[in-house]
């Protein structure tokens, strides 16, 4: 018994320190293209009134939303995982 929830616990911990790593991934790589975007909005070029320019809104607009949301899923995932650090079986990694 005490085997199989070993194995459990290290099938929960792995499977959470994997998905931050990919939301870390993800998060560096969003708040790189908002970067870049925000570059293009602040640019003298941009006149606010072209749809090409509208579409930059959105686009900023979308991926903040996108980074908002991966943020949010990070902080969820680094509160399962500090509970998951409460397990004694933690203590035998």
């Amino acid at each position: 018994d005490s085997y199989l929830e070993k194995k459990e616990f290290y099938k929960c911990f792995r499977k959470i320190t994997k998905r931050i790593t990919r939301c870390e991934s993800m998060i560096e790589q969003l708040e790189n293209e908002l970067g870049g975007l925000t570059g293009q909005l602040e640019s003298p070029t941009v006149s606010y009134e072209g749809p090409e320019d509208y579409s930059l809104f959105l686009r900023y607009a979308n991926q903040k939303k996108e980074l908002d949301a991966k943020m949010h899923e990070w902080e969820q995932l680094h509160t399962e995982l500090t509970e998951l650090k409460k397990n004694p079986h933690y203590w035998d990694l």
